[in-house]
């Protein structure tokens, strides 16, 4: 224990993404973990992902709030490998200044 430093004043760290399942059928829904140190069920993700066939990331800020969620992939979204490529851990939600940690764990849409 250091005396004198709460665990609101050290920054969180991802390690590890976990998409369950791995392969989903648009319109269906996917849950998406995150592990490390110093995330809450507070903490904001930002991801960057990969669509299939690009070689650019997109990012979304604020994608999810806690080590834990499901999400609903939208019908239509386009069919392959989506690949997380990085995650950005917060407490404030309008700060998007941290490093992305580098990730690759693929979702893929069939």
């Amino acid at each position: 224990m250091i005396i004198g430093r709460d665990s609101q004043s050290v920054s969180p760290v991802v390690i590890g993404v976990t998409v369950n399942p791995s392969t989903v059928t648009a319109g269906l829904s996917f849950s998406v973990d995150f592990s490390g140190m110093n995330l809450t069920d507070q903490t904001f993700f930002d991801v960057r992902f990969r669509a299939p066939e690009s070689s650019i990331d997109q990012e979304v800020s604020n994608w999810q709030l806690g080590t834990s969620a499901t999400h609903t992939l939208p019908a239509g979204t386009p069919l392959g490998p989506w690949t997380f490529t990085g995650v950005r851990a917060h407490r404030d939600e309008s700060d998007h200044t941290g490093i992305f940690t580098p990730v690759a764990t693929v979702l893929t849409v069939d």
